[in-house]
Formats: structure tokens, C-alpha cells, sequence
């Protein structure tokens, strides 16, 4: 595995999937031991950093396979199961990815693609059109507090509080406490 600095000074790592788990994953038996070894490399990873998942060499990903390791691995992340570490996609092939994203719309959960580490994210799974746009102006403006933001969407603070907890509890933003511990600031994890 590859670590590196990651955005905001923290650390990432990059999984090579084709290296560990061969180019054709198929099975649900055979997504279980990824899976596995995902978490472990997950775990592994500093607070507040990022797992970049290679899917680069992979040349087949059936749903099973795909649902077992990456939407099982990605859902846990976005609820929390590694504190505030996530797992990315990187790959440079959209076609690839269909059947990962077929399992987060199901589970109803969202993961960042990137074709390169440090690349422009590009968002997988179903999401509100209202929840794009408040997750697009956190990561151009962030950090950024729930008034302000509220402010620049033009939007109530109330809406605005509920929309960045719906970000934040799908793993797409993080949220961190002033010093003073009245008001939260929201990021982009990329």
C-alpha cells in the first residue's frame, strides 16, 4: 500500500485492488475476504485520513463481488464503524463501476471516484439535487459554519442545519467543533 499527504494535511493510503485480490472479482465468498482485508487497510489508516480504493487493473467486477467488498466497506465508513476515515474510489473507468454504484443506490448511500489521487471527486449513489448543491458550496467554501452557509445558499439556517447533518451522516463531509464548542464547521473529505 502507498501512503502519501493527503488534502488538509492529513494522510492517505492507496489499495491496490488488481495486485491484492487478482484482475476478475466475482463471488460473493471471494468479496467477503476483500473485504476483510479493506477494513484491516481501512483501520489502518490515521484519523481523518483517506482510503483510496484502486480499482485500476481490475478488468471484471460482477454485483456480488461488488456489493459484498466495496458497498459494505463504503456504507460502514459512511456511518462511522472507522471514526472519521473514509474510503474513495479511484479509477479511470466509469463502465467499471457500475455495479458498485448499483449496490450504493440500494443501500442508499454515496462514495466519492476520482481517475487520480488528489483529483477532481465525482459522486456516486442517488442524491437530492438540494444536497448536491449544499455539498458542492461546502467544498468550494469550506470550512465553513451552518450560518454562513446558510447565508451564501440563501436558504434558513434550520434547512441549512439539515442538510449538512444529511452530508455528514453519509460520510460526505466532515464536521468538527470550534474551540469554543458552540458552532461546527463542515469540509469536504475531498
Amino acid at each position: 500500500m502507498k501512503t502519501g499527504p493527503m488534502f488538509g494535511g492529513g494522510e492517505h493510503r492507496v489499495f491496490d485492488v488488481a495486485a491484492s485480490e487478482g484482475k476478475l472479482l466475482h463471488l460473493r465468498s471471494l468479496g467477503r475476504n476483500c473485504l476483510a482485508v479493506l477494513e484491516s487497510e481501512l483501520e489502518s489508516v490515521p484519523a481523518g485520513g483517506l482510503l483510496y480504493i484502486d480499482l485500476r487493473g481490475v478488468e471484471f467486477l460482477d454485483y456480488s463481488f461488488s456489493d459484498t467488498a466495496f458497498g459494505t466497506v463504503i456504507s460502514r465508513a459512511a456511518r462511522g464503524d472507522y471514526g472519521d476515515r473514509r474510503a474513495i474510489l479511484l479509477d479511470e473507468d466509469r463502465d467499471l463501476l457500475e455495479n458498485i454504484e448499483m449496490s450504493l443506490r440500494e443501500r442508499d448511500v454515496n462514495a466519492f471516484r476520482v481517475e487520480r489521487v488528489g483529483g477532481e471527486p465525482h459522486l456516486l449513489g442517488r442524491l437530492e439535487e438540494h444536497l448536491v448543491e449544499t455539498l458542492e458550496a461546502i467544498r468550494t467554501l469550506g470550512p465553513i459554519t451552518t450560518a454562513d452557509l446558510a447565508r451564501r445558499l440563501g436558504i434558513n439556517q434550520t434547512a441549512c442545519n439539515n442538510r449538512t447533518s444529511n452530508l455528514h451522516e453519509r460520510g460526505l463531509v466532515n464536521r468538527r467543533k470550534e474551540a469554543s464548542g458552540r458552532r461546527y464547521f463542515y469540509e469536504g473529505i475531498v
